[in-house]
Order: C-alpha cells, then sequence, then structure tokens
C-alpha cells in the first residue's frame, strides 16, 4: 500500500516506511504533479512547461531523461 502525505512536509509511503528514494526533491514534485493532475496521463510537454520553463529541449530531455 503507498500513503502520500500532503501536509508539513510531502511524504510517501511503502507499506508503512517512508520512502525517500527519490533522485530530487523534484523528482518527488514531478510525482505529485502527476497524482494531483486527476488525469490518466500527463504529457511531456506539460512537464517541460511546468517545471523547465525556458529552457530548451536538450536540457529539459536530459534532466527528465526522455
Amino acid at each position: 500500500m503507498v500513503y502520500i502525505k500532503f501536509f508539513g512536509d510531502w511524504k510517501v509511503y511503502k507499506d508503512r516506511n517512508e520512502f525517500d528514494d527519490f533522485t530530487s526533491k523534484k523528482a518527488l514534485k514531478i510525482l505529485f504533479y502527476i497524482l494531483l493532475s486527476n488525469r490518466s496521463k500527463v504529457s511531456v510537454e506539460e512537464l517541460w512547461r511546468t517545471f523547465w520553463p525556458g529552457y530548451g529541449s536538450d536540457y529539459f530531455r536530459k534532466n527528465l531523461n526522455a
């Protein structure tokens, strides 16, 4: 079971243990953005515009590993 705490410090718990194996805070924010979007899909371009505004596609793809 996965439990996500959104208030205070955002945290993810898996089987009652805190899961903090995220490579960066931005990775955690992207996960929450996708979960809170209330859609089954979020496009790569939307993530680019939201989290890397003003950066070129090479920089974005390098950071997202897309």
